[in-house]
């Protein structure tokens, strides 16, 4: 799929990029460009926040390269060496071996070597590799750490963590690209604060540099698609993503309620075909094993018509026959959205007459999803109403299917996945 004829690196990269960007977004964003000045914000650097590490009143580290302390480079740690940073009183200090130094209330230390070297967290404890400067700030009894690292380098403790690294390199190429136009517009967007990301699910998981085998397609496709962002104009695009759309991707305008003239709602073949979270109960079509709460609902709902076929509505003389069809209906949002907020049920039953007469004939009940179907047959995924709502028929039943995982904007990662292995 990413055959590349040009003997320019350049060429390669732009190749790389706009097919990424296909398999990423061939469904929610309809018109973006690709810019050779991505080269450039790439090129940088990104502070992220260590969240993971907590609150610690020190923390201690071993350091896979040289690093030394930004303005007095005098004070080297070495390679392989063992240091600990504490904080007293708001005043930190750095220890290696049998030697301390007074740092201050915050200090820098920088590495003195590029690429997949930096530091080890021992306690708190982290695994894999952090590969970059580290920024150190204390707050009393606590210390704040930002690791200042190349974003390719970044992108390589993100993009196998927010997708699974066993997914085809094209799906993790998609990530890549979607990861980073993330990373830079929180970085353009956060310039008067002390760091540009989080590295938690409150903007994009990261847990540094992962040099196991099964993490190895992750490198590949972040260098793979080196520089590689996307533009709607002039400005960079949001590249959102979630793990399932539910078979139809959400606008930010639904969602957020800011509009993106390239979030749109439309269908997604490709989530729908996926592993993708699915939740279905199935309704027999004889209407036998009903949820109670659901055959009181019917009931209830077929009294008016009941009444008006001079029909008792007491639920004793009412029989359910049959269940003729079940129709998603009222969407939350305007077509061809599938938040459907109510489900039709047209339903064969038999009634009694004042005087004792069965009479049998065809009623309409609508039943709320959210909040009434959803919650007796267990079908919630997301704490907000967003799963889209499917009705398949077989002989005997109506399986009625709700989807979404998360919010549902932009790409979908299973839908990603599904593309990456056609």
């Amino acid at each position: 799929m990413f055959k590349v004829m040009e003997k320019e690196n350049r060429m390669r990269r732009v190749c790389s990029r706009a097919l990424a960007v296909m398999l990423a977004l061939l469904f929610c964003i309809p018109v973006l460009n690709l810019q050779p000045s991505a080269y450039a914000l790439s090129d940088g650097m990104i502070r992220v926040k260590l969240t993971r590490l907590g609150s610690p009143s020190s923390i201690t580290m071993k350091a896979t390269c040289d690093y030394y302390l930004s303005g007095n480079p005098s004070v080297r740690v070495a390679a392989g060496s063992t240091m600990k940073v504490s904080v007293v009183s708001g005043n930190l200090s750095l220890t290696v071996g049998e030697s301390t130094v007074a740092l201050g209330g915050a200090a820098r230390l920088m590495r003195s070597k590029s690429g997949n070297y930096g530091v080890q967290f021992i306690a708190p404890s982290l695994s894999n590799l952090f590969c970059g400067d580290l920024f150190f700030y204390a707050s009393g009894s606590t210390i704040t750490t930002i690791l200042n690292i190349y974003i390719e380098n970044y992108l390589y403790g993100v993009v196998g963590y927010e997708i699974s690294p066993s997914s085809g390199i094209e799906a993790l190429k998609a990530q890549a690209v979607a990861a980073r136009n993330y990373a830079l517009r929180q970085k353009s967007a956060r310039v008067s604060s002390s760091y540009d990301v989080t590295d938690s699910t409150s903007d994009q998981v990261f847990k540094g540099y992962n040099a196991s085998s099964s993490y190895a397609n992750v490198v590949k496709a972040v260098d793979a698609t080196k520089g590689g962002v996307l533009y709607y104009g002039n400005a960079l695009a949001a590249c959102y993503y979630s793990a399932s759309n539910g078979g139809q991707t959400e606008s930010t305008r639904n969602v957020w309620g800011g509009k993106l003239a390239y979030s749109v709602v439309k269908d997604d073949p490709y989530d729908y075909e996926s592993s993708g979270t699915k939740k279905t109960a199935a309704i027999k079509k004889n209407a036998s094993g009903l949820h109670a709460d659901l055959k009181n609902a019917l009931i209830t709902g077929m009294a008016g018509q009941l009444a008006a076929a001079g029909c008792s509505t007491a639920a004793g003389d009412i029989e359910i026959n049959a269940i003729e069809s079940i129709t998603p209906c009222n969407p939350k949002y305007a077509e061809p959205s599938r938040l459907y907020k109510t489900l039709t049920f047209k339903l064969k039953v038999t009634g009694k007459t004042s005087a004792g007469e069965s009479r049998t004939g065809m009623v309409s009940v609508d039943i709320p999803t959210y909040g009434a179907f959803e919650s007796w047959y267990s079908l919630s995924i997301n704490s907000s109403d967003n799963e889209t709502v499917w009705v398949a028929e077989t002989e005997d039943t109506f399986q009625v299917r709700f989807m979404r995982n998360g919010h549902g904007v932009g790409m979908s990662q299973r839908g990603a996945q599904v593309m990456a292995k056609n």
